[in-house]
């Protein structure tokens, strides 16, 4: 059991002022409903049988000016303080999620467009260029997660956003969890040769390497080279090894690229601590890796973050591939088997929206496998989404809320969260090996 001032973490979810909260919830976007049936709809959350949300804090919607935040000042869409008071009263706990990266859908994935437009931010591509982000509805430069910069302008947001925070926190407040970051995975662009070639990303390269080895000389021992000092040493751009004496340099390049990541989120995880967020868990969830980039088992290690999900999507064509093995995957490696967006409903530009078999098909078989913890998004419906059970209007879908409402009934009357599944076998999956195939990769010209 990991141990926080006020709540604790366990295989059964959080225990919060000694009393088990199964992490059992669904997604609610304040912004983006009416604050006039704020209260409406968590009651119709709440009568769906969750006693728990998430929500995402977006800095690009607070962030009115530069250096200027409206928390309900202005507009009562982006009154926080509000929506948490009302989750509170109704007797509903609250996971946050302030980024800085959100994704959410939104244009900018959350970022004031300032942040995106500072060439000091920019991760860059093996060539030199800024590294694009291709997502709809609006591409943009992908953020550094070296950049000193961007962890300036991250601080400054967050010394603003946690003095709204802190009063909410349990136990005396609603919120129980707060998210770290959001699917840090170079904004999917996972190729190994890529990016980011920024300047501050060589120097936490050049760091991890001495961190590694301790002295140039064991460096050039491995390598079969002659450098003077680890700032000398350039990043492979492509793959060029010729024998298996040449693969260290590579597979470093590999380890570097999970360390980049796993640095960052302890990195924000200890900014939002030092500005109050001390008594709950911090978690982050991966977008759908089980390799590298990605080191699940490193990265929950770090001293400020207790606990990671991975989040699923998938239709029940994508059973035994997508579904079964990830969900497998989680039980084996994470502390608290979570995922924290598993699908209710689907982005606006799927061409077809799961049916409630289809919703119900794939939820009951990742419980079935094991799963421990669920927050499904979204819960409540917004822009740019479809298939949720509850409307934007705070109507309840038919099919949908019925498969919810007997769901939530479910989960609480045989207690499917506080069980674990009985397994003869068990697999494994060799992480290096991933390495290795992942460093034989090359982009095309």
């Amino acid at each position: 059991m990991t141990t926080t001032s006020s709540v604790q973490l366990s295989r059964d979810g959080l225990i919060v002022n000694g009393q088990l909260e199964p992490l059992y919830s669904g997604t609610v976007h304040y912004w983006r409903l009416d604050p006039v049936l704020w209260a409406a709809i968590l009651q119709n959350v709440y009568d769906l049988g969750f006693r728990m949300i998430e929500t995402y804090i977006p800095w690009a919607v607070h962030e009115i000016a530069v250096g200027q935040f409206d928390f309900g000042q202005q507009d009562p869409y982006k009154d926080l303080p509000r929506f948490l008071q009302l989750c509170q009263q109704i007797g509903i706990s609250v996971c946050v999620r302030p980024g800085p990266h959100i994704n959410a859908e939104l244009t900018w994935f959350g970022f004031p467009v300032r942040v995106l437009e500072n060439p000091a931010v920019w991760a860059y591509t093996a060539n030199g260029s800024p590294a694009i982000a291709d997502r709809l509805p609006q591409p943009f430069v992908i953020p550094s997660y070296a950049s000193e910069t961007f962890f300036a302008e991250t601080g400054r947001f967050f010394d603003v956003l946690c003095p709204v925070l802190t009063p909410y926190l349990a136990p005396h407040g609603p919120i129980v969890a707060c998210q770290v970051d959001n699917e840090m995975c170079y904004f999917f662009r996972t190729q190994l040769y890529d990016l980011d070639y920024s300047d501050d990303s060589m120097r936490l390269y050049r760091r991890m390497l001495a961190e590694k080895y301790g002295t140039v000389q064991q460096l050039n021992d491995a390598y079969r080279a002659h450098f003077a000092a680890f700032a000398d040493v350039p990043p492979p751009r492509e793959f060029n090894a010729k024998t298996a004496a040449d693969l260290p340099y590579h597979l470093d390049w590999a380890a570097y690229k999970e360390y980049q990541i796993n640095t960052a989120l302890n990195r924000l995880g200890a900014m939002l601590r030092e500005r109050g967020i001390t008594t709950v868990p911090l978690y982050h969830d991966v977008a759908y890796s089980i390799s590298t980039p990605i080191d699940i088992t490193t990265m929950q290690a770090q001293p400020n973050l207790d606990f990671v999900g991975t989040n699923l999507y998938a239709n029940q064509e994508e059973y035994a591939h997508t579904l079964a093995r990830r969900v497998r995957y989680q039980v084996g490696t994470q502390k608290l088997p979570f995922v924290p967006e598993y699908g209710a409903g689907l982005w606006w530009f799927h061409s077809r929206t799961h049916t409630p078999a289809e919703e119900e098909f794939t939820i009951l078989s990742g419980l079935m496998h094991g799963l421990k913890a669920l927050n499904f998004y979204m819960l409540v419906e917004r822009d740019r989404w479809q298939g949720s059970p509850i409307t934007h209007h705070n109507t309840l879908r038919p099919g949908y809320a019925d498969f919810f409402a007997r769901l939530s009934d479910l989960v609480r009357r045989l207690k499917l969260l506080e069980t674990e599944k009985l397994a003869k076998v068990l697999v494994l999956q060799n992480f290096d090996l991933n390495r290795y195939e992942a460093v034989a990769d090359t982009l095309q010209d």
